[in-house]
C-alpha cells in the first residue's frame, strides 16, 4: 500500500464518520433481524428463549455486521475515498467505485446536517420524524448531485479522448437564450470573449450569474435540466452537443461552495483528480500538482486533509484543482463571496498572479466586484432588465456598442435558482 494512502493518527478522529454510520447501521440491521425473527417465528416464551433468539440473530447477522464495521474502521485508518477516486477512470466496477466515493464524501456533511437539524428541532420543540428525515435527505441529495456534477465537469465518464478546445475565441454566443422551463430566462444576444481576457460578471443574487457560468460548462443544459436556444460555442464546440466531461481538459469551474464539489479527502488528491481523469502517469501527476501548488503558494497545504482547511485555503485549493490541467477557460463562481478581508486579499493576489503569468481566459461571477474590478478587461452587469457590458476606462462608464451587443429578458425569477 502506498504510504500516502494511510491516514496520520492525529486525523483518525476527524474521519470517524463512516465508522459512526456503520455502527448505527449495524444496530439497525440487528434490530430488523430480531423483528423479522419474532414476526415469523413467534414471540419467545421466557428469558431463556429470548436469550436463545437474540443469540441466534447475532450469530446469523455477525458476518454482515463485521463487514459493515470493518469497512467503517478501515476508512478511519486508510483513505479509501482517495484510493478509489484514483481509479475512477479505468477498471472494473468503475460505477460502483463512483457511488462509494460520492457516499464517503457526502457522509461528513450529512452528519453535520443531522446535528444542525436536531438542534433546530429542539429549539422549535418539534419531535416529529419528518422534521428530522426530510431536511437530512434533502441535504444528502444536494450533496450527491453536486459531487456527481463535479465528477462530470472534471472528466469522469469520458468514453473517448477529450477534445483540445483550439478555437478563435473561448466563448462565442449568437442569439443565445438560456433558462429553466417557463420560470426564468436570460437572453444574451451576441457575445464573444477573447483569449487571455478577464471578464467580470456582476449583479444581485438571483439575476443569473451562476446560470450563465454553468451554461459555459454545459452543466445547465445537460445536468441541471435547463435549456438553450441559439448558438453557444465553448472552445469551438456547440455547447448543446458537447457534454461537460468532453470539455474538461480546457474548461474548469470553481464553484462558490467549493467544499461541496471536493471529491477527495486530501488536498494532494483533490488537485490531482482531474489529471488522473486524463490518464496522466503518476510522475506527471506529482509534477503537475507540485507546479501549480508552488505557483499559487499552497505547497504547505498538499499534505493536509480537506476538512482541516479554512475557507480561504479551500478556495485556493479549488483554484489549484481547476488550473492543474492548464485549461484555456477558467470560470469562478463568487470566489470571495464568503471570505473575510484577509482571505479575500489572498485569493485576489492569487488571481492577479494567474492573470499576469498565464494565458488562461478568466470569467468571474461576483457580487462583491469592487475587490476584483482592477483585474477585468470588461464588466458585464446583470440586472432585472438588462445586461450592460462596461469597459474600464470608458469616460461614460459604458460602451454604447457593448450595450447593444447584449440584452436581458427578465421573466419570473425563482427565489434561489439551483443551477
Amino acid at each position: 500500500m502506498r504510504p500516502h494512502v494511510l491516514r496520520r493518527p492525529r486525523t483518525w478522529w476527524c474521519n470517524r464518520a463512516p465508522l459512526v454510520v456503520g455502527f448505527w447501521f449495524a444496530l439497525a440491521f440487528l434490530g430488523l433481524r430480531l423483528v423479522y425473527r419474532v414476526v415469523f417465528g413467534g414471540i419467545p416464551d421466557g428469558g431463556t428463549e429470548w436469550a436463545s433468539t437474540i443469540g441466534g440473530v447475532v450469530r446469523s447477522a455477525l458476518p454482515f455486521v463485521a463487514v459493515i464495521l470493518t469497512f467503517g474502521a478501515l476508512n478511519v485508518v486508510v483513505d479509501l475515498q482517495g484510493a478509489l477516486a484514483r481509479g475512477l477512470r479505468r477498471g472494473l466496477f468503475r460505477r460502483l467505485r463512483t457511488v462509494i466515493v460520492i457516499s464517503l464524501a457526502a457522509l461528513p456533511s450529512i452528519l453535520e446536517s443531522v446535528r444542525t437539524v436536531r438542534w433546530s428541532r429542539k429549539m422549535r420543540r418539534d419531535r416529529s420524524l419528518r422534521s428530522l428525515v426530510v431536511p437530512v435527505l434533502e441535504r444528502a441529495m444536494d450533496r450527491g448531485i453536486t459531487l456527481g456534477a463535479s465528477l462530470e465537469q472534471r472528466g469522469f465518464g469520458a468514453e473517448r479522448e477529450q477534445v483540445s478546445g483550439m478555437c478563435d475565441a473561448p466563448v462565442v454566443a449568437r442569439d443565445l437564450r438560456i433558462g429553466f422551463g417557463d420560470a426564468w430566462s436570460l437572453s444574451v444576444g451576441d457575445l464573444s470573449i477573447a483569449h487571455g481576457s478577464c471578464i467580470l460578471i456582476t449583479g444581485d443574487t438571483g439575476t443569473g450569474k451562476s446560470a450563465l457560468l454553468r451554461s459555459f460548462t454545459g452543466r445547465l443544459q445537460h445536468l441541471a435540466g435547463g435549456w438553450q436556444e441559439g448558438v453557444l460555442e465553448v472552445g469551438g464546440l456547440d455547447r448543446r452537443g458537447a457534454l461537460p466531461h468532453e470539455t474538461a481538459s480546457f474548461v474548469s469551474l470553481v464553484e462558490q461552495n467549493v467544499r461541496d464539489a471536493f471529491v477527495a479527502s486530501r488536498v494532494f488528491d483533490e488537485i490531482a483528480f482531474s489529471l488522473r481523469m486524463q490518464n496522466a502517469r503518476e510522475s506527471e501527476v506529482a509534477s503537475g500538482v507540485a507546479h501549480v501548488a508552488h505557483h499559487l503558494g499552497i505547497t504547505d497545504l498538499l499534505a493536509r486533509e480537506i476538512q482541516e482547511l479554512s475557507a480561504g485555503e479551500a478556495t485556493l485549493v479549488a483554484i489549484a484543482a481547476a488550473l492543474v490541467t492548464k485549461p484555456s477557460l477558467l470560470l469562478l463562481d463568487e470566489p470571495i463571496a464568503d471570505l473575510d478581508e484577509a482571505n479575500t486579499r489572498r485569493v485576489v493576489d492569487v488571481l492577479e498572479t494567474v492573470r499576469r503569468e498565464t494565458g488562461v481566459t478568466i470569467v468571474i461571477a461576483e457580487h462583491r466586484w469592487s475587490a476584483l474590478e482592477h483585474l477585468a478587461d470588461r464588466r458585464i452587469r446583470l440586472s432585472a432588465h438588462e445586461i450592460v457590458s462596461e469597459i474600464p476606462g470608458d469616460p461614460a462608464g459604458t460602451s454604447a456598442s457593448a450595450r447593444a451587443s447584449v440584452s436581458y429578458t427578465h421573466l419570473t425569477l425563482p427565489t434561489t435558482p439551483y443551477v
